[in-house]
């Protein structure tokens, strides 16, 4: 009964060291998680920006094209 004993406690300890191996991985997958969620909302953000940066800079070469063909 004795050598069961020490094999569960030998178990338990094992299993326990695992669990505390898991949670310091699912914390940092958890960490890279946010920073890769905030990056994503900040390339969203620019890539906006950029396209209605684009929109405009368009009108406005198309206003220059047509005043350019008025010239004489």
């Amino acid at each position: 009964m004795t050598k069961q004993i020490e094999v569960l406690k030998a178990e338990v300890e094992l299993l326990s060291t695992h669990l505390g191996e898991a949670y310091v991985k699912i914390k940092t997958l958890n960490e890279s998680n946010a920073r890769l969620v905030e990056e994503n909302s900040n390339f969203l953000k620019v890539n906006e920006s950029h396209k209605k940066l684009n929109g405009e800079l368009r009108e406005e070469l198309a206003n220059v094209r047509k005043a350019l063909t008025r010239i004489p």
